[in-house]
């Protein structure tokens, strides 16, 4: 008779339950050159009226942080280890936002706009996809029934051919 292993149920204690929710936090899908407001800490960038909040561009994607390059009246400021305002793992490590290039980050409401269109365009080509496939095989099934039998002719057209 094989061995089994009975399967044991493991607890986590509430610190690993914790852990595990801060490292498979996804965090949001940004790509190069998307808008986005940066803000050294995420007090002043839930803060619309900050003057520390600032348009920013993503010139770099990491797994868990991006940098930006924040736009100014006077050029730009590099933003390095910018990580997501919601990132769980920032409250549990507040010291990184003490680096002096690090901060917080959201996407822009032009951004987030561009996002919600496109999701709108994408499910109306599928829409409009489906109905073309509808119509085709509509016209299939008109085009069959409108179209002579093959065959002998019928009743009416023998008729006219003997008078």
């Amino acid at each position: 008779m094989p061995f089994v292993a009975e399967k044991t149920e493991v607890k986590l204690t509430p610190d690993q339950i914790a852990q595990q929710a801060i490292e498979n936090w996804p965090m949001p899908k940004v790509s190069l050159g998307d808008d986005v407001v940066f803000a050294p800490n995420p007090e002043d960038l839930a803060n619309p009226a900050s003057r520390k909040r600032y348009a920013a561009k993503v010139t770099k994607v990491g797994h868990r942080a991006v940098e930006v390059l924040c736009l100014l009246t006077g050029g730009v400021l590099p933003r390095m280890g910018v990580r997501h305002a919601d990132d769980p793992a920032l409250a549990a490590n507040p010291q990184w936002l003490e680096e002096p290039e690090s901060g917080v980050w959201q996407l822009a409401d032009s951004e987030l706009r561009i996002r919600r269109l496109q999701a709108e365009v994408d499910a109306l080509q599928g829409t409009v996809g489906e109905m073309a496939c509808r119509m085709t095989s509509m016209q299939s099934q008109a085009n069959a029934t409108a179209e002579p039998k093959r065959g002998r002719p019928s009743k009416i057209i023998q008729a006219k051919e003997d008078s």
